[in-house]
Parts: C-alpha cells; structure tokens; sequence
C-alpha cells in the first residue's frame, strides 16, 4: 500500500480503536471515508481486536522472573539435567528418566502462570492433543503429571537437533531440501486434521528438526481451541506473522488456517525472509489481509512451486488448499524438479587424511572458476581429494554433484557416453549424445566431476562445449595434463606433506600429513598398530622414501601387519637401490611409483604375482570367467592337479573351469583386498575387475619381462575368440541386446585381441573376431574403425581361407553403410564369386541379398529386384527364414520407391512376421520402419506415425543408431504432414549429426533432402534450397539417382514459391527424367501435375492429357492401363510458359 494511504489508515485507526462499534461507525461517517477504505480499516479492527487477546498477556509473562529451580527429580523419575529453551507460555528442560533409561524433555508452565486457569488448560490441551497423535513427524507426548507442589508439565521425547527457526537464522534453505520438509510438515498436519486437531500456531520455532534430518511438529497448545480468551500469549512479531487472514479477524479456524501456515514457512524457507511484514503490529496486520507477497526468485522457486505457494497464500480460504493431503499430493509431484537434484560420489571405507590447505584452495578456485583441472603425478591421490571437495561443496549446487570415472576408457569417443551415464541421461540415439547432456544440464545448477581424463583427452572439445553451453556447470576434472582449454584454471596437487628431517618423536612425526595417513591405514591392517617412540624414525622414512605418495604409502601401511616398519624400511630400501636405475625419460614421479609398486609388488606371494601379471593383458576391465580362463591354467600348473591331457581350447578351458576357479576367484580378492585391483558391478549383476592405469603399466613390464607375455596374449585372445563366436550364434535372435550390451562392455579387450593376432601374424583369429565383430560394429555405429580393420584384415587373408568371403560381405555391409557403393559392390561381387567357387550356397544366397539392396540404393530397381527375388527363392530352398526375412525386405523397399505401396506393406508384413518368430528386435524394428513408410504413402497418417513410434522404440532399445535415424526422419514425414513443422526439423537436425557421424553419407543425404521440404514449408527457402544443393552434392557423390531425383523435385518447389518459373520447369523435367527411368510411377505423377500448369498456358489440351495421366497412375491399376512413354516425352519436350508474377 501506499505511504500516503497507509498514513490515511494509521490516523483513522488511532481515531477510532477505543471507540464502541457504534461510536466507530458514526466517526468514520462524520469523516466521509469512502467504502474501500473503510472496509480495510474496518477488517483492521476486526483483527486489532482479535490480536489484543493474544497481546494482552505479554506484559504479565515476558517480564516473569526465572521460574524456581527444580533441584530435586520430578516423581523420583526425572531428574533436571539442564535448562533447553523458554518462551511466554513455557518453560522446557532437559531431564533423564531413571525409570527408562532416555532423555526426556519437560515443559512447565512459567512460575507466575502456575496457578493460571487459562494457562493450565491449555498446558493440559496440549499434551491431550499431542498425546493422541502418533506420527513420524510430530512430537511424541509420554505424560502430563504434575509436581509434588502442584506444578503441571508434560513429558516429551527429546530430540536431537535445532528449531527450523534456528536453522533460518543461518539463511534460506535450497530448494529440495525447503520442499522436503514442507512435505513433512505436510504429513504431520495430515494425520492431526484426521483426527479433528488444528493446530493453529505453526511457524519455524514450533518445527524441530532432528540431526537425522526428521521434522516434528511441536507444541499444540492452540489445538483445537477456537476460542480467543484461550489463546496463549506468544511473541508478537512471531505468530501473528504466520496467521492467516480469518485468524488474525478473529473468525472460526478449521484445517486451511494451518495450510496457509505452511504456507508462509515454506515461503520462508526458500526466500529467507517473511512474506508479509510491517514496522508495527499494524502495517503487519494489513500486510496479511491485504497485500500480495514478492514472488521469490527463480534460482529458489521453479514455477510449479510458486503454484503452489500462490494456492496456499490465498486470502480467501475457498481458493485455498482444502487438505493438507491435497498439498502434499502437490508437493510430492514436484518429484522430478525436487528429485532432479543428483548426488553421485564415491563412497570410501577409509578416512580421508590431511589436505586442509589443499581443501580451502579448491573450495576457493570452484567458487570462482567454472572449468578446474586438478592434476598431479600418478598416485597424488587426485580422485579422493576430488570427491571430498565435491562432498564438502555439494550443498552449494542447487541440483547436486556427479562423478563419473573414466579411468577404463581409452576411446575419447565414448567420454560422452560415460557421462550420460553417470548424470543418469537418457540418450534416445536420434541425436549426437553430448546434445542429450547439453539439454540436462542446460538449466542445471550442478558440479560434475570428471576422474582420470589423461587418457581421452583428444574429448577436451566435449568439455569445453558443455562449459559454454550450459551457464550453471562447473566442471571439475582429475587428469596428468591439463586440457589446454580458454578459461581452464588448473588446480596442480603436490604429494602429501612430509615429517620434519630432524623430527623424532611421535607427536612431531604424527603432525605430518604423510605419516598420518600411513597411520590410519596401517591400523585399518592392523588394530595393534600404533605409533609409537620405537617406530616413529621408521616410518617417517618410510614416507620420506615414497615422496609422500598417497598410493604408495596406502600399499606400504597395508603390509604392516606382516613387516613392522623397521624390516619394512629395510626391504623399500633395497627395492629403491635396485630400481633406481630406471628409464631417464621418464618423470621421477614415474620411477617413484614404479619403485613403490614394484616394492609391494615383492610381498605378494608367487601366485598372487603371476596372476596380477596375467591379469594386466585386459584393457578396461574383465569378468570373474575370464580371469579364471585367462589366468586358471598358470596358477594350475604349479600344482599337483595332475595332466588332462587337453590340448584344444576346449579341453583347457574345461580343465581351468573344472580345477582352478576357487583359486583364481581367491587371488582376485586378495589383489582387491591389497589395493591392486579393483572391484565393480556389471549391469548384469556380474563381478567386474580392473586394475589401476598406473599398476597394470607395471605389470605389463614384469609380464615381458618373466617372458610370459606372448603366453599371456594368447590365451587372453582365445579368450575373447571363443566369446565372439558365441555371439556370432545370436546375431539376431532373442539374446540380440543381451550380446550386443556385453560386446560393448568387453570392446576395447575384442580390439586389443584383434591387433595383437595381426601383430603376431595369425590372422586366423583375427578372422573369427572380425566375422564377429562387424554385425556389432554396423549396430553400434562404429563404421570407420570397421572398416578399417576389415581392410587391414582382408590385405593378410589369403584367397583360399573360408572365411574371407564372409569378411567380404561385412566390408561391404559397412562401406554400402556409409555410402561408399563403388567399393561395396567390389567386395560383394568378389564375396560372391568366391562362396560359388566354394559351393556355400547360404553364403551366395545371402550376397545376392547384398547385391540387391546396394542395387536397390542406387535406383537400379530392376536389377534389383531380380537380384533379391534370386536370393528369395534360394533362401526359401535352403529354409532359411533370416535370409528369407532379408530378401523380402528389399523387396519391399523397391516397391516403396516405385510407389507401389500395397505390394511394399505385402512384402513387410511377411518380413516382420518372420523377424517376430525369431525374436530379431533390430529387425522388427526396421521391417515396422519399412510398414510405417507404406502407410504414409497410402495416405494412412495415423497408422504410419503409430509404426514408425513402435519402430523407433525396438531399434532404441538395441541402441541401434542408424536405423533409428532413418525411422526417426520418415517420422519426420509424418509430422508434416500433420503440421507439426517445428518438431520434424528438431527430429530431422538430431538425425542428420547422427549420419554424419558416423559417416553414413546416403542417410545424410535423405535427412537434408527431407529437411529441404520441411524448410520449404516454413517458408525458409534460403536454408531449404542450401538443404537440397548440399543433397544433391551427395547423392551424386553416391550415384543415390532416387534421392537425387528427389533434390531436383525439392529445388523445383523452391523455384516455384520464389517465382523462378523457368529455373522450377527445368528441375521438374530432370526429376521426371530420372523417376521415369527408375520406374517410381508415384513421383512420375507428381511431376506430370507440377508440369501441366506452366504447359497448359500454352497448349491447355497437353496440360489436361498430363493431369490425366497423373490421376490414373495414382489408381491401382493405373500402372498396368497407361504407358508412360508418350506421357514422359510429352512433359520432357511440349513448350511451357512461366506464371506472371
């Protein structure tokens, strides 16, 4: 309200407060005040009188004197530990109760108020009222007695912790953690208004909050009590401050008047601050019946929750929430803004030690600085000092913080993905996955912390982009170098602080950082452990010899219990005598952790050392069965298990199953246990194991140097070999996903075997591992590395082998897939000659498959048609289905691009059904993408969006790719046609980075030449005509002559809506040119409309005869009545004229 007006107010009010309501009435008439502001001061008096109730007893208690103290236990049952709080109407106590065993807290009435009648009423409503609620968040009651003189008091649970209102002196409270304790204060008002209680006096001093984090709704003295002589004095400026607008007008209360209390709080809560205020008791009365609170900002209140603050702080109580079940209901709803907030840190058994300089630097630097690189030497402790920093700065991030490890990665490629994970990201693999991310974090006020990026740092750009796109991250990365990116702070951590050289004694060697951790560890070893006078000069050299390596000194403290620190410093002396020799290129901090690795490398016992050199084969991480097959026959062959005589694969896996599991599966624990190694869980539930980068460059070193590595290598290749054949049994049957998923965890280790047999010239393997690998490759997305190795394969295999051509036929698959069909068709011609050569007639049957859809790609329908009708009937002959399934889908898809969509929906049909028998998701997926494309031509639009959703769903869920984003552009189809213009575009632009980046130029090709159209609609013809050039570059890159007929037809409208009429005649006529000679009779139709308008103007009866011709193609037995020829010569040849403007 105004100052002039309030004044207006403040003089009548004062005019007129002592006056009767009558001789109020006639005053205010004398003095002419006019309606609108009589009523407010009216409703001012109302409240005025109501309040002085509560006023009134303020002068008889807060100047009370101390109530006696009660020295002696209450009953013999409570004696008094300590005084806890006081207010007007009570006065509460810390006591024990003899009889139970627990604290209790006591509440008295003041001394001066002992006798009160009103006061002892309401001290004896409150403990009823509580005593008949039993709920999580509300105090709990044991007892109303009364002293031995008289003294009423209640007996309560006593709980740790402070008052809500305590805990706002310190400032508002974030968002989620306002919200989660509004839902509390919401159940406890739910179960007393169940059982008829209003409380009536709810506000931040009435609300604990436990240590656990548990609210409690306190002091029910007003429950229930509508009258005003009984209501309990309190703090002016407190309670009026959360009554709501009939409380302070002295009307009848029922469940709203706590829920706009509530209300207030949680307004409180999130802002800090009240939302009605006012220099005197009355600015503040008027400020709750009349004025409308300040909105909070947006970092506190998302839009949801201002609703609900707006709904809860109405005036009028019939807009207000009706129950507190139908807030909390709203409450609970804003789960995904309040759960959105993520806190994903690693958990440590171990204390964390030291690094106070180093904390308050970091605090200091992630406070200023939004993208930090903390780096170090190998074994700094770089990972723990970053999860603490994260922990100690969590509270900070409205929506949290995440780690992701990135340790196992060594393909810059996959860093997105690991992220995605790690923030819980749904990628729908219609778009490039950092635009995913991009869009979580985009409004996200959030630390991410990225563990062990040295080895991905060519992903420093994806860093870098997700800094600039999203203002609220902070981005905090572990790494041995920084990324050398604008605006990076790097943040270098030195090993830990060192024991004094001339320190001795305990206590001065204990204040070190180093020797303290050393301590800690070495007790988690050993309990007995302590430092001590006689061990003291040992162990600080000890640390002095590490150089204050964390990871060093963990190893070292962990052998404790074995070597007491003198015989210990006796052993790292020798082992750093011998190792000091080491490669002078290398850092030092390199040879430190060397020594110190090799040094507890030394302790293991003989088996445990082999197996951790075995071990050091795997890349990324490995499985309990492959440790036990890999390693199991070595850790055998020491002992006395006798021979089995196996000398196939088969025969040593049986024997390494059958005899040295339980050996194995011991030494990994133990590794695990001694730090060496580390333990994870699989998605699938499995154990997986992984060795620190740092270690298993160590026992790479000592596995070539025991000469067991080219053993080592091998048996971990056959390892894998023996796994890709397995998966080359289910390329697309019901396990499809299961083998697709372990593929991707086990790819790096598939890889390294790969390389290593076409290092040591056995391509044999390589060849097994390959004709695995491409179906996953193709699925995945990963054409270019394929290829690649596919290629390097091919140039090693020779003619003769029996696989050569299957790995043709993937070659090809691959290279078709990126749109390089000259270099397919090579592989796939070569693949055929030399399985008919071979008499593989499943293999002839399946190229010719090939031939045709490559056929099919570059508008040589004829051909093939009868490439894939040969394939057909072989297939049928041979009774394969999946092949069988193969040859109708192209089928189909040649049908589509004839416009013949009935028989293209035929041929889909029976394809689907077979892919359904056989459990193929990827298939199904693809065969309802090639149904969907069938509908839409036949005019069915619902029917088409409904296939091609379900589509798009099966290919996500194999996390197919480029499938997916051909669905996903036909879809886009679809979306214009219903007008949905914007969302086809967005669908369209996440296909198209798919495409490319995978390097699939046919697919980009169809998503510009679609977006070209969808652009056309919008009126953009700029970026629709850039769309289609850049198409049509493509497609004649890739002699695509369908989609570049189809680039010609788009430019063609685009000339049109621009008015280049002569510029749209010619692209009409080449796109007809080429429809026509690919048989599309479907498009030839369109051009023949385009067309007879312009020719019309000059020859009307050729126009007609055109428009005829096009109405008859579009009816079903349109192709068998007409003959194209005369009708394509007469739109090709017959004179046009342009539109006049």
């Amino acid at each position: 309200m105004g100052a002039h007006r309030q004044t207006r107010i403040e003089e009548l009010f004062h005019a007129v407060v002592d006056l009767t309501p009558s001789a109020r009435a006639a005053c205010l008439d004398r003095r002419g005040v006019d309606a609108e502001l009589r009523q407010q001061l009216e409703s001012l008096l109302a409240a005025h009188d109501h309040v002085t109730t509560i006023f009134g007893a303020l002068d008889r208690t807060e100047a009370a004197p101390a109530p006696d103290p009660l020295e002696r236990p209450i009953h013999g049952r409570y004696p008094i530990v300590r005084e806890l709080g006081r207010g007007g109407m009570g006065v509460v106590y810390l006591a024990e109760d003899l009889q139970l065993e627990r604290p209790v807290a006591l509440k008295f009435l003041p001394a001066k108020l002992a006798e009160d009648s009103v006061a002892r009423s309401l001290l004896q409503a409150e403990a009823r009222a509580a005593a008949r609620l039993d709920h999580p968040n509300i105090g709990t009651v044991f007892e109303l007695g009364q002293t031995d003189e008289g003294r009423l008091f209640i007996a309560m649970a006593y709980y740790e912790g402070q008052t809500l209102g305590e805990r706002l002196e310190r400032g508002p409270l974030n968002r989620e953690e306002a919200v989660g304790f509004a839902r509390q204060i919401a159940q406890g008002l739910s179960a007393a208004h169940k059982q008829g209680l209003v409380h009536r006096d709810i506000k931040p001093g009435n609300l604990l909050v436990t240590t656990s984090g548990l609210l409690k709704i306190v002091d029910f003295g007003l429950a229930e009590r509508a009258d005003p002589e009984r209501t309990r004095p309190a703090h002016a400026m407190g309670s009026v401050a959360y009554m709501s607008p009939e409380q302070a007008r002295g009307e009848a209360v029922d469940d709203r008047t706590d829920l706009w209390s509530l209300g207030v709080v949680l307004y409180e809560m999130l802002t800090g601050r009240r939302p009605f205020t006012g220099d005197s008791p009355l600015a503040l009365l008027y400020s709750i019946l009349h004025d409308s609170p300040d909105p909070p900002g947006e970092l506190e209140c998302t839009p949801a929750l201002q609703r609900i603050l707006e709904r809860a702080l109405a005036k009028d109580r019939a807009a207000r929430y009706q129950e507190a079940e139908e807030l909390l209901a709203d409450l609970l709803a804003l789960g995904h803004e309040a759960r959105a907030r993520r806190v994903a840190l690693p958990t440590y058994l171990t204390g964390f030690v030291g690094r106070g300089r180093e904390m308050a630097q970091g605090s200091a630097i992630l406070r200023s600085a939004r993208l930090v690189t903390m780096t170090g030497a190998p074994g700094t402790g770089k990972t723990r000092l970053a999860s603490r920093l994260a922990a100690e700065l969590e509270p900070e991030f409205r929506d949290g913080v995440v780690f992701v490890a990135l340790a196992a990665l060594t393909d810059p490629a996959l860093v997105a993905s690991a992220v995605a994970q790690g923030l819980g990201v749904r990628t729908n693999g219609a778009r490039p996955i950092l635009e995913d991310i991009t869009a979580y974090l985009r409004d996200r006020h959030l630390l991410l912390v990225l563990d062990n990026f040295e080895q991905v740092l060519q992903a420093a750009e994806e860093v870098r982009r997700l800094v600039s796109a999203c203002a609220q991250l902070t981005v905090l990365v572990t790494s041995r170098a920084a990324l050398r990116l604008s605006g990076e702070r790097e943040f270098p951590i030195p090993p830990l602080g060192l024991p004094d050289a001339a320190a001795h004694e305990s206590v001065d060697v204990l204040a070190s950082e180093a020797v303290a951790l050393f301590v800690q560890r070495a007790v988690a070893a050993d309990p007995g452990f302590g430092l001590s006078a006689q061990n003291a000069t040992a162990v600080a050299e000890i640390c002095r010899r590490l150089d204050g390596l964390p990871l060093a000194i963990e190893l070292a403290a962990a052998r404790v219990k074995v070597l007491p620190p003198r015989a210990m410093l006796a052993r790292l002396e020798r082992r750093l005598h011998l190792l000091k020799g080491g490669a002078r290129d290398l850092p030092s901090r390199h040879q430190t952790l060397r020594q110190a690795i090799g040094w507890s490398y030394e302790l293991l016992e003989p088996d445990e050392q082999m197996l951790l050199r075995r071990l050091s084969v795997f890349v990324g991480g490995h499985t309990l069965e492959a440790a036990e097959v890999t390693a199991g026959s070595t850790l055998s062959s020491g002992a006395d298990v006798g021979d089995t005589g196996a000398t196939d694969l088969v025969g040593q896996l049986t024997h390494a199953l059958g005899v040295v599991p339980d050996r194995v599966l011991e030494g990994l624990a133990s590794l695990v246990d001694k730090n060496l190694l580390r333990q994870e869980t699989q998605s699938d539930g499995e154990p997986r194991f992984a060795m620190l980068g740092t270690i298993r460059e160590f026992a790479l070193e000592r596995l070539a140097a025991a000469g067991e590595e080219i053993e080592a290598r091998r048996a971990h290749r056959d390892y894998y070999v023996e796994l890709i054949d397995g998966a080359s049994a289910h390329p697309a049957g019901p396990q499809q996903i299961d083998w697709l998923d372990q593929l991707a965890r086990e790819h790096e280790n598939l890889l390294l075997a790969f390389e290593w047999s076409l290092g040591a010239g056995e391509p044999e393997p390589a060849e097994r591992l390959a004709v695995g690998l491409w179906r996953f490759w193709l699925v995945r997305g990963h054409l270019t590395a394929g290829r690649d190795r596919l290629n390097r394969l091919l140039r090693l295999t020779p003619p003769h082998s029996l696989r050569r051509p299957r790995l043709l036929t993937a070659a090809g698959t691959l290279a078709h897939n990126q749109g390089d069909h000259a270099a397919a068709r090579a592989y796939y011609q070569e693949s055929l000659a030399l399985s008919r050569v071979l008499g593989d007639e499943v293999a002839v049957a399946g190229t010719l498959n090939d031939l045709g859809w490559l056929a099919w790609r570059q508008g040589e329908y004829q051909t093939a048609r009868a490439l894939s009708e040969e394939a057909l009937g072989l297939h049928r002959q041979l009774g394969d289905r999946q092949g069988t399934a193969h040859a109708l889908n192209n089928l189909g898809w040649i049908a589509q691009h004839q416009g013949d969509y009935d028989l293209a929906a035929s041929f889909h049909r029976d394809c689907l059904l077979l892919r359904e028998q056989a459990g193929d998701t990827r298939g199904m997926g693809f065969s309802l993408t090639g149904l969907g494309r069938a509908a839409l031509g036949q005019g069915a639009l619902a029917e088409a969006a409904s296939l091609l959703d379900q589509a798009c769903d099966l290919l996500r869920e194999v996390g197919e790719r480029q499938l997916l984003s051909f669905a996903v552009t036909i879809r886009a189809l679809t979306r214009r046609e219903e007008g949905d213009l914007r969302t086809a575009l967005g669908e369209l632009d996440a296909s198209l980075r798919t495409f490319r980046e995978i390097g699939d130029r046919y697919g980009a090709a169809f998503v510009l030449n679609t977006a070209a159209i969808v652009w056309h609609d919008l009126g953009g013809y700029d970026r629709a005509d850039a769309a289609a050039q850049e198409a049509l570059a493509l497609t004649l890159e890739i002699d695509d002559r369908w989609g570049n007929a189809l680039a010609h037809a788009t430019r063609a409208r685009i000339a049109t809506a621009r008015q280049r009429h002569v510029e749209s005649v010619d692209w009409w006529r080449t796109a007809l040119t080429l429809w026509a000679e690919l048989g599309d009779v479907a498009n030839v139709a369109v051009c023949f409309e385009a067309l007879a308008d312009p020719i019309s103007l000059v020859d009307e009866t050729a126009g007609r005869r055109l428009r005829a011709a096009a109405t008859a193609l579009r009816h079903p037995a349109g192709t068998t009545e007409i003959v194209l020829e005369p009708f394509v010569e007469l739109a090709l040849t017959a004179p046009a004229r342009p539109h006049e403007p």
